[in-house]
């Protein structure tokens, strides 16, 4: 199949190029025909295009399927181990909270107890622990939560383009901070 995919593609390279050549004389408009004559151009562009896009989409259609099908296969799969993976790490990281928050109990009463608040208990859970299989690492890294998103500095925020655009496709026409206009458009139909 890859090399009647590429045949096709190599048979197509020519008259592809031939157009994009063509489409340099017609960006030039400077009269009424010459819209006319880049009218018929986009048309057959479109024509192209469609015709292409029919041909992918018969190589890719059937591809696309089977990995979606093989996908969800694999998921079923892979979706309860990922949970089952997920409550045990939960687990742990809670228990070893719940040691940490002894530990510093402990250590507290310790102090007070011996007047003395330079007093430390130094044993701690350890980092890696081992099976008879492997071992688990445990690491912290920084992450954050948005507790107020007010006091965001602007450079961290983004402008969901896809939310501005379905307002504008509603009606809207006033959206503080942005400039909203109309923009003309070419659309081909045959």
């Amino acid at each position: 199949m890859k090399d009647q995919v590429e045949s096709k593609i190599k048979k197509e390279e020519k008259p592809v190029s031939l157009m994009v050549s063509k489409s340099e004389k017609l960006v030039v408009i400077k009269t009424d025909q010459d819209v006319v004559k880049a009218t018929e151009f986009l048309v057959q562009v479109k024509d192209k295009l469609d015709a292409l896009e029919t041909e992918r989409q018969g190589y890719t259609k059937p591809l696309n399927e089977s990995l979606r099908k093989l996908n969800a296969r694999f998921k079923e799969l892979t979706e309860p181990l990922r949970n089952a993976e997920k409550a045990v790490k939960e687990a742990i990281i809670d228990y070893r909270a719940l040691k940490e928050k002894l530990r510093l109990e402990e250590e507290e009463k310790l102090r007070k107890q011996h007047k003395n608040p330079n007093l430390a208990i130094t044993e701690v859970l350890p980092d890696i622990v081992e099976s008879k299989s492997g071992e688990t690492r445990t690491t912290k890294r920084w992450t954050f939560e948005v507790v107020d998103l007010k006091k965001v500095p602007r450079d961290y925020l983004t402008v969901d383009k896809t939310k501005v655009d379905e307002a504008i496709s509603n009606g809207v026409r006033n959206i503080a901070g942005l400039n909203i206009f109309q923009k003309e458009n070419i659309s081909v139909f045959r």
